[in-house]
């Protein structure tokens, strides 16, 4: 091989090495940018998070308050009417607060003595009764106002430690479409609040009281999301790259995404 055929040889060589060494800092800046993304939006993701552990505590305190106030009375009939319930009446949030005992009352601050209706049948009683602490039940329709709620049901007790009743606080989720209206990065994106049975509560782009299953990507990586709890993975839509990244609500079970 002559000279001239060496150094073509050189050449080419050459090109293809400066070809691999930019290819392969092309993908190393591509998954550093999306890492970096993605790392961005998961920490927008758990403060919002955050913010709504904050809100759902903050209307689960005015239930305690009330069964407080219930077990300070030592459930004196006398003491315990439908005033009892009053605590949230200025909270906009809340649709209403309402008691059931042992004894089968049922107040309500909107409809006050509605004793027609066993309390001790209503699910969110029971599994306050059994769970012996405040809790949140799974997203419904309330049947009345049409809108979306979630109850907090929180138990109280006699001074004995005998259990006593339960508190049942509808709390509406009309501000949750205020929150995915504002998760955003840097002005882009679509937010979305998925409830842990699978429904859609809150959704940027229309989607709410739609299921995930009726959504491609949220078909095939709900189970996963529940599984990790928080993370990103990135998907396609319409051609383009999307990175999807989420976070839980602890006290629901909530995916913010």
């Amino acid at each position: 091989m002559g000279i001239k055929q060496k150094l073509l040889l050189m050449g080419v060589l050459m090109a293809l090495l400066v070809v691999a060494i930019c290819g392969i800092g092309y993908y190393k800046a591509q998954d550093a940018l999306t890492e970096s993304t993605s790392g961005e939006i998961k920490a927008l993701l758990n403060v919002e998070a955050a913010d709504l552990t904050t809100w759902l505590g903050q209307k689960e305190q005015e239930a305690v308050s009330a069964a407080n106030l219930l077990e300070a009375y030592d459930g004196n009939p006398i003491m315990m009417d439908r005033e009892m319930m009053s605590l949230a009446a200025s909270d906009k949030d809340v649709l209403d607060l309402a008691y059931g005992a042992e004894d089968g009352r049922f107040i309500s601050w909107n409809d006050g003595d509605i004793s027609d209706t066993d309390p001790r049948g209503r699910d969110w009683y029971k599994d306050a009764k059994v769970a012996g602490k405040p809790i949140f039940t799974e997203v419904y329709q309330d049947a009345i106002s049409k809108k979306m709620v979630v109850s907090a049901a929180v138990p109280y007790y006699h001074k004995d430690g005998a259990f006593a009743g339960a508190i049942c606080s509808d709390i509406t989720l009309d501000t949750l479409g205020e929150h995915v209206k504002n998760l955003k990065y840097n002005g882009q994106g679509q937010g979305i609040i998925v409830d842990s049975s699978g429904l859609i509560i809150a959704s940027s782009e229309g989607l709410a009281m739609h299921k995930v299953e009726e959504n491609p990507v949220l078909k095939e990586n709900f189970s996963a999301m529940k599984q990790a709890k928080n993370g990103y993975f990135a998907t396609e839509k319409d051609g383009e790259q999307q990175i999807i990244a989420y976070a839980t609500v602890p006290s629901t079970g909530w995916l913010v995404a």
